[in-house]
Protein backbone atom coordinates (compact mmCIF):
# COMPACT_ATOMS: atom_id res chain seq x y z
CA UNK A 1 0.00 0.00 0.00
CA UNK A 2 1.24 3.50 -0.86
CA UNK A 3 1.73 5.56 2.30
CA UNK A 4 -0.98 8.22 2.55
CA UNK A 5 -0.55 11.58 4.27
CA UNK A 6 -3.27 12.43 6.76
CA UNK A 7 -4.35 15.49 4.77
CA UNK A 8 -4.04 13.90 1.32
CA UNK A 9 -6.81 13.55 -1.24
CA UNK A 10 -6.54 9.77 -0.82
CA UNK A 11 -7.37 9.95 2.88
CA UNK A 12 -10.17 12.44 2.24
CA UNK A 13 -11.53 10.01 -0.34
CA UNK A 14 -11.49 7.08 2.09
CA UNK A 15 -13.20 9.13 4.78
CA UNK A 16 -15.95 10.61 2.59
CA UNK A 17 -16.61 8.67 -0.62
CA UNK A 18 -18.38 5.41 -1.43
CA UNK A 19 -17.16 3.89 -4.72
CA UNK A 20 -19.43 1.77 -6.94
CA UNK A 21 -18.29 -1.77 -7.76
CA UNK A 22 -15.50 -1.51 -5.18
CA UNK A 23 -14.63 -3.70 -2.19
CA UNK A 24 -15.17 -1.18 0.63
CA UNK A 25 -12.97 -3.05 3.13
CA UNK A 26 -10.09 -3.37 0.66
CA UNK A 27 -10.45 0.31 -0.24
CA UNK A 28 -9.72 1.30 3.35
CA UNK A 29 -6.24 -0.21 2.94
CA UNK A 30 -5.57 0.32 -0.75
CA UNK A 31 -7.02 3.78 -1.22
CA UNK A 32 -7.91 5.36 -4.57
CA UNK A 33 -5.93 6.12 -7.70
CA UNK A 34 -6.37 9.90 -7.83
CA UNK A 35 -6.48 11.26 -11.38
CA UNK A 36 -5.11 14.80 -11.59
CA UNK A 37 -4.98 15.52 -15.32
CA UNK A 38 -5.23 14.33 -18.89
CA UNK A 39 -3.96 14.92 -22.40
CA UNK A 40 -5.93 13.37 -25.22
CA UNK A 41 -6.31 9.68 -24.36
CA UNK A 42 -3.63 9.74 -21.62
CA UNK A 43 -4.32 10.13 -17.91
CA UNK A 44 -1.99 11.26 -15.10
CA UNK A 45 -2.34 10.37 -11.41
CA UNK A 46 -1.05 12.06 -8.28
CA UNK A 47 1.91 9.67 -8.12
CA UNK A 48 3.25 10.92 -11.46
CA UNK A 49 2.19 7.80 -13.39
CA UNK A 50 0.85 8.05 -16.94
CA UNK A 51 -1.44 5.50 -18.53
CA UNK A 52 -4.15 4.92 -21.13
CA UNK A 53 -7.72 4.03 -20.13
CA UNK A 54 -8.80 1.67 -22.91
CA UNK A 55 -12.52 1.98 -22.14
CA UNK A 56 -12.68 5.80 -22.20
CA UNK A 57 -13.79 6.23 -18.57
CA UNK A 58 -16.58 3.66 -18.91
CA UNK A 59 -17.30 4.84 -22.49
CA UNK A 60 -18.07 8.39 -21.35
CA UNK A 61 -15.11 10.13 -23.03
CA UNK A 62 -14.77 8.70 -26.57
CA UNK A 63 -13.11 11.89 -27.86
CA UNK A 64 -10.55 12.10 -25.06
CA UNK A 65 -10.39 13.29 -21.47
CA UNK A 66 -9.61 16.96 -22.12
CA UNK A 67 -11.12 19.12 -24.81
CA UNK A 68 -10.59 22.88 -24.99
CA UNK A 69 -13.18 23.06 -27.76
CA UNK A 70 -15.86 21.44 -25.60
CA UNK A 71 -14.80 23.65 -22.70
CA UNK A 72 -15.45 26.77 -24.79
CA UNK A 73 -18.81 25.45 -25.96
CA UNK A 74 -19.81 24.57 -22.38
CA UNK A 75 -18.81 28.02 -21.14
CA UNK A 76 -20.85 29.66 -23.89
CA UNK A 77 -23.91 27.54 -23.10
CA UNK A 78 -23.63 28.02 -19.33
CA UNK A 79 -23.43 31.79 -19.82
CA UNK A 80 -26.72 31.69 -21.76
CA UNK A 81 -28.78 28.91 -20.18
CA UNK A 82 -27.12 26.52 -17.74
CA UNK A 83 -30.05 24.11 -17.48
CA UNK A 84 -33.76 23.78 -17.92
CA UNK A 85 -35.99 20.71 -17.87
CA UNK A 86 -38.20 19.44 -20.70
CA UNK A 87 -41.05 18.15 -18.55
CA UNK A 88 -44.70 19.20 -19.03
CA UNK A 89 -44.36 20.65 -22.57
CA UNK A 90 -41.27 22.76 -21.80
CA UNK A 91 -38.32 22.76 -24.19
CA UNK A 92 -35.28 24.78 -25.29
CA UNK A 93 -33.17 25.20 -28.41
CA UNK A 94 -30.26 23.00 -27.35
CA UNK A 95 -32.45 19.98 -26.58
CA UNK A 96 -34.39 20.40 -29.82
CA UNK A 97 -31.39 20.78 -32.12
CA UNK A 98 -29.45 17.94 -30.47
CA UNK A 99 -32.41 15.57 -30.85
CA UNK A 100 -32.64 16.40 -34.56
CA UNK A 101 -28.90 15.84 -35.00
CA UNK A 102 -28.99 12.48 -33.20
CA UNK A 103 -31.81 11.23 -35.44
CA UNK A 104 -30.03 12.47 -38.57
CA UNK A 105 -26.75 10.83 -37.48
CA UNK A 106 -28.04 7.42 -36.39
CA UNK A 107 -27.72 4.64 -38.92
CA UNK A 108 -30.77 3.01 -37.37
CA UNK A 109 -34.48 3.71 -37.89
CA UNK A 110 -35.78 5.89 -35.07
CA UNK A 111 -38.23 8.77 -34.87
CA UNK A 112 -37.77 10.25 -31.40
CA UNK A 113 -35.11 10.93 -28.76
CA UNK A 114 -35.54 10.76 -24.99
CA UNK A 115 -32.70 12.14 -22.87
CA UNK A 116 -31.32 10.43 -19.76
CA UNK A 117 -28.36 11.05 -17.46
CA UNK A 118 -26.67 7.65 -17.66
CA UNK A 119 -26.76 4.24 -19.28
CA UNK A 120 -28.51 2.80 -16.24
CA UNK A 121 -31.31 5.35 -16.49
CA UNK A 122 -31.53 4.94 -20.27
CA UNK A 123 -32.05 1.20 -19.93
CA UNK A 124 -34.46 1.73 -17.03
CA UNK A 125 -36.59 3.94 -19.29
CA UNK A 126 -36.31 1.42 -22.14
CA UNK A 127 -37.64 -1.45 -20.03
CA UNK A 128 -40.41 0.77 -18.66
CA UNK A 129 -41.37 1.60 -22.24
CA UNK A 130 -41.63 -2.13 -22.95
CA UNK A 131 -44.10 -2.43 -20.08
CA UNK A 132 -45.93 0.76 -21.07
CA UNK A 133 -46.30 -0.46 -24.65
CA UNK A 134 -47.70 -3.78 -23.44
CA UNK A 135 -50.31 -2.04 -21.27
CA UNK A 136 -51.13 0.55 -23.95
CA UNK A 137 -51.84 -2.20 -26.48
CA UNK A 138 -54.03 -4.21 -24.14
CA UNK A 139 -51.45 -6.88 -23.28
CA UNK A 140 -50.83 -6.39 -19.53
CA UNK A 141 -49.56 -9.98 -19.11
CA UNK A 142 -46.39 -9.04 -20.97
CA UNK A 143 -44.18 -8.29 -17.97
CA UNK A 144 -41.12 -10.53 -18.40
CA UNK A 145 -37.86 -9.17 -19.78
CA UNK A 146 -34.93 -11.19 -21.10
CA UNK A 147 -31.26 -10.34 -20.77
CA UNK A 148 -28.14 -12.39 -21.42
CA UNK A 149 -25.97 -14.33 -19.00
CA UNK A 150 -22.90 -12.15 -18.52
CA UNK A 151 -24.65 -9.08 -19.90
CA UNK A 152 -24.63 -5.71 -18.13
CA UNK A 153 -27.32 -3.04 -18.42
CA UNK A 154 -26.96 -0.82 -15.37
CA UNK A 155 -27.05 -0.50 -11.59
CA UNK A 156 -30.65 0.32 -10.73
CA UNK A 157 -32.65 -2.51 -9.17
CA UNK A 158 -34.36 -3.25 -12.50
CA UNK A 159 -31.32 -2.93 -14.78
CA UNK A 160 -29.20 -4.95 -12.33
CA UNK A 161 -31.90 -7.63 -12.49
CA UNK A 162 -31.75 -7.51 -16.26
CA UNK A 163 -27.97 -7.89 -16.13
CA UNK A 164 -26.87 -11.50 -16.09
CA UNK A 165 -24.06 -11.06 -13.58
CA UNK A 166 -24.17 -12.56 -10.09
CA UNK A 167 -21.98 -9.85 -8.56
CA UNK A 168 -24.83 -7.37 -9.14
CA UNK A 169 -27.41 -9.72 -7.59
CA UNK A 170 -25.71 -11.01 -4.45
CA UNK A 171 -26.60 -9.07 -1.30
CA UNK A 172 -29.44 -7.13 -2.96
CA UNK A 173 -32.23 -9.76 -3.22
CA UNK A 174 -31.96 -9.58 -7.01
CA UNK A 175 -32.97 -10.35 -9.67
CA UNK A 176 -36.52 -9.10 -9.30
CA UNK A 177 -39.34 -11.36 -10.41
CA UNK A 178 -39.91 -11.45 -14.15
CA UNK A 179 -36.30 -10.96 -15.29
CA UNK A 180 -34.95 -13.90 -17.30
CA UNK A 181 -31.57 -14.68 -18.82
CA UNK A 182 -30.63 -16.57 -21.95
CA UNK A 183 -27.27 -18.03 -22.95
CA UNK A 184 -24.22 -15.83 -23.44
CA UNK A 185 -23.20 -15.59 -27.14
CA UNK A 186 -19.49 -15.59 -26.32
CA UNK A 187 -18.23 -17.89 -29.05
CA UNK A 188 -14.63 -18.06 -27.84
CA UNK A 189 -15.60 -19.08 -24.29
CA UNK A 190 -18.82 -20.98 -24.86
CA UNK A 191 -18.61 -22.87 -28.17
CA UNK A 192 -18.53 -26.65 -28.16
CA UNK A 193 -15.73 -28.67 -29.75
CA UNK A 194 -15.92 -28.47 -33.53
CA UNK A 195 -18.83 -26.01 -33.45
CA UNK A 196 -18.66 -23.25 -36.09
CA UNK A 197 -19.80 -19.69 -35.39
CA UNK A 198 -22.90 -20.25 -37.50
CA UNK A 199 -23.75 -23.44 -35.59
CA UNK A 200 -23.09 -21.64 -32.31
CA UNK A 201 -25.47 -18.84 -33.38
CA UNK A 202 -28.13 -21.44 -34.20
CA UNK A 203 -27.73 -22.92 -30.72
CA UNK A 204 -27.95 -19.49 -29.05
CA UNK A 205 -31.12 -18.71 -31.00
CA UNK A 206 -32.56 -22.09 -30.09
CA UNK A 207 -31.81 -21.50 -26.39
CA UNK A 208 -33.67 -18.17 -26.56
CA UNK A 209 -36.66 -19.68 -28.32
CA UNK A 210 -36.88 -22.51 -25.79
CA UNK A 211 -36.85 -19.97 -22.96
CA UNK A 212 -39.61 -17.88 -24.56
CA UNK A 213 -41.78 -20.91 -25.23
CA UNK A 214 -41.25 -22.29 -21.71
CA UNK A 215 -42.28 -18.97 -20.15
CA UNK A 216 -45.23 -18.46 -22.57
CA UNK A 217 -44.60 -16.01 -25.43
CA UNK A 218 -47.64 -13.94 -24.40
CA UNK A 219 -45.90 -12.98 -21.13
CA UNK A 220 -42.67 -11.63 -22.72
CA UNK A 221 -42.39 -7.83 -22.90
CA UNK A 222 -38.98 -7.60 -24.53
CA UNK A 223 -35.40 -8.72 -24.88
CA UNK A 224 -32.27 -6.63 -24.40
CA UNK A 225 -29.96 -7.98 -27.09
CA UNK A 226 -26.68 -6.10 -26.31
CA UNK A 227 -25.03 -6.84 -29.68
CA UNK A 228 -21.56 -6.06 -28.30
CA UNK A 229 -21.17 -7.27 -24.70
CA UNK A 230 -19.01 -4.65 -23.01
CA UNK A 231 -18.80 -6.16 -19.52
CA UNK A 232 -17.47 -9.39 -21.04
CA UNK A 233 -14.61 -7.55 -22.73
CA UNK A 234 -16.18 -6.02 -25.82
CA UNK A 235 -17.37 -9.35 -27.24
CA UNK A 236 -18.58 -9.15 -30.84
CA UNK A 237 -21.62 -11.24 -31.81
CA UNK A 238 -20.95 -14.51 -33.65
CA UNK A 239 -21.78 -14.75 -37.34
CA UNK A 240 -25.46 -14.82 -38.27
CA UNK A 241 -26.74 -14.40 -34.71
CA UNK A 242 -28.69 -11.20 -35.30
CA UNK A 243 -30.43 -12.65 -38.38
CA UNK A 244 -31.28 -15.85 -36.49
CA UNK A 245 -32.82 -13.89 -33.61
CA UNK A 246 -34.89 -11.75 -35.95
CA UNK A 247 -36.31 -14.84 -37.64
CA UNK A 248 -37.32 -16.72 -34.51
CA UNK A 249 -41.04 -17.58 -34.77
CA UNK A 250 -41.55 -16.77 -31.08
CA UNK A 251 -40.13 -13.27 -31.63
CA UNK A 252 -41.36 -12.64 -35.18
CA UNK A 253 -44.86 -13.52 -34.08
CA UNK A 254 -44.99 -10.46 -31.85
CA UNK A 255 -44.02 -12.08 -28.57
CA UNK A 256 -41.49 -9.42 -27.66
CA UNK A 257 -40.14 -6.04 -28.47
CA UNK A 258 -36.39 -6.13 -29.08
CA UNK A 259 -34.31 -3.50 -27.34
CA UNK A 260 -30.65 -3.01 -28.33
CA UNK A 261 -28.30 -1.84 -25.58
CA UNK A 262 -25.77 -0.12 -27.84
CA UNK A 263 -23.03 1.97 -26.13
CA UNK A 264 -20.18 -0.29 -27.27
CA UNK A 265 -21.71 -0.82 -30.70
CA UNK A 266 -21.93 2.95 -31.20
CA UNK A 267 -18.20 3.33 -30.57
CA UNK A 268 -17.39 0.30 -32.72
CA UNK A 269 -19.50 1.66 -35.56
CA UNK A 270 -17.84 5.09 -35.30
CA UNK A 271 -14.39 3.62 -35.85
CA UNK A 272 -15.29 0.98 -38.45
CA UNK A 273 -17.19 3.56 -40.50
CA UNK A 274 -14.13 5.78 -40.55
CA UNK A 275 -11.98 2.85 -41.60
CA UNK A 276 -14.37 2.13 -44.46
CA UNK A 277 -14.09 5.64 -45.85
CA UNK A 278 -17.31 6.89 -44.29
CA UNK A 279 -19.47 4.01 -45.54
CA UNK A 280 -21.29 1.50 -43.41
CA UNK A 281 -18.92 -1.51 -43.75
Amino acid sequence: MTEMLSNSLAVMDIENLVHPQTNARAHLQKGPRVIVGAEGTRLFDDQGEEFIDCISAMWCCPIGFKSERLGRVAQEQLSKLGFYHIYKHHSHETAIRLAEKIIDTMNYPMSKVIYQNSGSEANEVALKLCWYHANATGQPKRRKLIGRQGGFHGQTAATSSLSGRLEFHRGFNLPLEGFLHTSSPHYYRMHEAGETEEQFSDRMASDLEKLILAEDPETIAGMFAEPIMGANGGVLPPKRLDRRLRNLPAVDGGAAARRLDLPQRALHHRHTTRAAGGRDP
